[in-house]
């Protein structure tokens, strides 16, 4: 019933209400009048005619309060019951619309199936079942191989249609009802009362179902169930997500299941978990600076932000606490909180200082981390993103094109971009031919090993070399010694970075000092 047709039953039963109480108000007033007359003209005349009129007033008055009385208590009643029916049409409208709003928070609104609000929810109420009932489940993570390179040469338009039928197939191969498209190209399903065996075999049929699909895409699969013992839904999430990642690095188009590759790889405590979680509520994260210094003028060019977990936090270090969240697929809310703690500083900051700070690439992808929350997030700082350098690791790319396409639009905001860690991984070359970022740091284990070893040394010496050919800054991390600061040097490095140069610290010294007792000038010549 619509609210318009509700609140006429409520003007009803009110005006109904209203004239039982008028109705008796008036007759009360006539009968007294009548009866007054009547008293009235028997005082004046005791004839026979006036006392056969008070005769007639009196039994016409006794015959009319029973059935006004009678018609006030149905209109009386009418007025209760249309008040009650009216009340519970308001709650089932309530109900309802609750229910559609419900609907639509959950749902994902390209394919129809849940969200990742929704798979958080039916994953937790699941694995509390099969607890209860002492029943199995099974999770699965579905991941579109290249899909990057699909919206790229084809177009977005099409990449939500592929994303539309892996939806539909999905839903036609009556795996699951529990099926969820959590972010961009990543689906997952949630069978319960199913075996990993019977899961897997069901999962081989959809792949093989995906592979002959006219859009000609294929998918990587990880898949894993609970074990016994105590296990939260965010670890038996990030079992899945380990499974899924070494499917793609074993080469794309196929289904692993993580208890396939249970023994090489390290599963997380419940207790590092906890305390992740804690992490994120709290939003506590200690804060220091390292200084980032110019060669050629022995000043400084910037400070490094790095985030710490607090002494009692349960992790031994940042490290640790980023791959404990990467792990359960927490890693871009973990960037964020770190993001937070250290914009919060960014008053202390030499106005002529830039500030870098790290992302993860699982961060810039993430939906939650757009170029304009990180814009409205620098700006109130007080930074203009100008002086803000983000840089990115190239230890745990996965997906290169994606990260160049999401680097790129926050250069077009004005951020600059810095390749981190490059020579440690794969990806360092190929990040460079494709993204013009403005610094290039090299991992600290080869500035370390080129001074010994003829192989890091050319590492080193081909990186500098192609980045001055593209116009980019070279930055070397980890200068712990004077032989390495003077190695750098002869290298035509440009700036550097490390304990002997100044260990991170919670208080950002004075420009002049810094200066003034600046290592460089003390550690070689030009």
């Amino acid at each position: 019933m619509s609210t318009k047709k509700i609140a006429i039953m409520n003007i009803v039963a009110t005006v109904s209400l209203l004239i039982v109480l008028l109705s008796l108000s008036v007759f009360s007033v006539w009968t007294a009048l009548l009866n007054q007359q009547a008293i009235s003209r028997v005082g004046a005349s005791t004839g026979a005619h006036n006392l056969a009129e008070l005769a007639r007033v009196q039994n016409m008055i006794v015959t009319m309060i029973p059935l006004i009385f009678s018609i006030g208590v149905l209109l009386v009643g009418v007025s209760f019951y249309a008040s009650r029916l009216t009340r519970r049409k308001i709650v089932e409208a309530s109900k309802a619309e609750i229910a559609l709003l419900e609907k639509v928070v959950s749902t994902d609104s390209l394919t129809g199936l849940g969200n990742h609000y929704a798979y958080q929810g039916s994953l937790a109420n699941a694995l509390e079942s099969a607890r209860s009932e002492s029943s199995t489940m099974v999770i699965a993570l579905i991941d579109i191989d290249e899909f990057k390179v699909v919206n790229d040469e084809m177009g977005y338009q099409y990449g939500d249609e592929v994303l539309m039928a892996l939806g539909a197939l999905l839903y036609d191969a009556n795996i699951s009802n529990a099926l969820f498209r959590l972010s961009g190209d990543d689906f997952a399903i949630i069978m319960s009362h199913t075996s990993l065996a019977e899961a897997a075999l069901a999962l081989e049929r959809l792949c093989e179902d995906i592979r002959r699909n006219p859009l000609d895409v294929t998918v990587s699969i990880g898949v894993t169930g609970p074990v016994s013992g105590e296990l939260s839904h965010e670890l038996l999430h990030m079992r899945a997500t380990l499974a899924l990642r070494e499917a793609k690095r074993r080469g794309r188009n196929r289904l692993l299941t993580f208890e396939a590759i249970e023994g090489s790889v390290r599963i997380l405590s419940p207790e590092k978990t906890r305390a992740v979680r804690r992490l994120l509520s709290e939003g506590k994260m200690q804060v220091a600076f390292q200084p980032i210094w110019n060669l050629a003028t022995d000043t400084l060019l910037a400070f490094e932000a790095l985030a710490r977990p607090a002494a009692d936090s349960g992790f031994a270090g940042p490290q640790e606490m980023f791959d404990t969240a990467e792990q359960m697929g927490r890693a871009h809310e973990l960037d964020l909180v770190c993001i937070q703690a250290i914009l919060a500083r960014a008053a202390d900051l030499p106005s002529d200082a830039l500030l870098f700070m790290n992302l993860t690439p699982q961060t810039l992808v993430h939906d939650l981390l757009t170029g304009a929350v990180l814009l409205e997030a620098v700006t109130k700082a007080g930074l203009n993103p100008s002086r803000v350098v983000l840089e990115i690791t190239e230890r745990s790319i996965v997906d290169i094109a994606e990260v160049v396409e999401k680097a790129k639009l926050l250069q077009v905001l004005g951020f600059q971009i810095a390749l981190d860690d490059t020579g440690a991984g794969n990806a360092g070359l190929e990040m460079l031919s494709q993204l013009p970022v403005q610094y290039v740091k090299i991992d600290r284990a080869v500035v370390s090993n080129a001074l010994t070893d003829r192989t890091a040394r050319g590492v080193f010496v081909g990186i500098t070399t192609i980045a001055h050919e593209s116009g980019i800054s070279v930055i070397a991390e980890g200068i712990e010694t004077t032989e390495m600061l003077d190695f750098v040097r002869q290298i035509s490095g440009q700036y550097v970075q490390g304990y002997l140069l100044g260990r991170p610290s919670e208080t950002i010294p004075e420009i002049g000092t810094l200066q003034n007792l600046s290592p460089l000038t003390l550690a070689g010549s030009h």
